[in-house]
């Protein structure tokens, strides 16, 4: 006589797989979908505390409706390690959300964010400047609004995508709070420029680790390479130049600072 053997409802639930395959699972799922998964159970939600899921953290506001990605810096934010935030900014919605979100991490009291990536992957809006961002940045590379002492975690920055002119005070911003600092890119696709070579000069001074800098030409002049040459335990080992329209009749650095700076760093690129 067949006997019918009847599931158990326990262990066939979902919530009790441990946690380990779970964390493996959710770090091949996009982070909006990882939210998702989160909602199935309580025993799930709990699984994306763990600290690999935070890691690396990508926002994505390419389509408006991604409040949810929000809510997730706000909540988590200062799980994030590393943070990429890729925006549409053709659409203001998107530009909110992701404003939003890095206030958010800026004044998170608990935040340990050691790398930052921007990227603006639409078309700017016609005579838009992205004061909103740079308002944004100026706070997350700052002090928070009620603590005297930045966050100083800050190793690796990356502006390179964002299409909007970079001005000195953000620059100096950055280096003032962000000692820690060993990457830098700001190597946008705007025609122009502010950022003198004096903040460069003040950057290589404070952030003693830089390794990787990437400008723009009219950032860069002797004084600023005299610097760099000039530091008592210098680790620059890359820096890359690029040149704009507006700066292809600027004068070049002469060939006596660059071979000092070369021989003074042995593994300069």
């Amino acid at each position: 006589m067949d006997t019918e053997v009847k599931p158990n409802s326990d262990a066939a639930s979902w919530e009790f797989l441990p946690e380990h395959p779970l964390v493996v699972v959710f770090t091949y799922l996009k982070p909006s979908d990882r939210l998702n998964a989160g909602l199935t159970c309580k025993a799930w939600s709990e699984c994306l505390k763990h600290p690999v899921l935070w890691r690396r953290f990508v926002c994505r506001f390419t389509t408006p409706g991604h409040e949810k990605l929000v809510s997730a810096v706000v909540n988590d934010g200062h799980r994030i390690r590393a943070l990429v935030l890729e925006v549409d900014q053709q659409n203001i919605g998107n530009r909110t959300n992701a404003c939003r979100a890095l206030h958010s991490l800026a004044e998170n009291e608990q935040r340990r964010l050691t790398s930052f990536t921007l990227r603006f992957v639409g078309e700017n809006p016609f005579l838009y400047a992205g004061s909103d961002f740079m308002a944004e940045l100026r706070l997350l590379f700052g002090c928070a609004q009620d603590k005297t002492e930045p966050f100083s975690y800050l190793t690796h920055v990356d502006l390179s995508r964002v299409n909007v002119v970079f001005e000195s005070k953000l620059i100096d911003i950055l280096s003032e709070n962000q000692p820690q600092l060993e990457f830098l890119n700001i190597q946008n696709k705007s025609l122009v420029c502010k950022v003198d070579p004096d903040s460069i000069v003040r950057l290589a001074s404070n952030c003693r680790k830089l390794r990787d800098l990437r400008l723009i030409n009219v950032s860069v002049n002797d004084e600023v390479l005299s610097t760099f040459a000039a530091l008592d335990e210098p680790c620059l080992e890359h820096l890359s130049m690029a040149y704009t329209r507006e700066t292809k009749f600027t004068l070049e650095q002469s060939s006596e600072v660059w071979s000092a700076l070369v021989k003074r760093l042995r593994s300069f690129e």
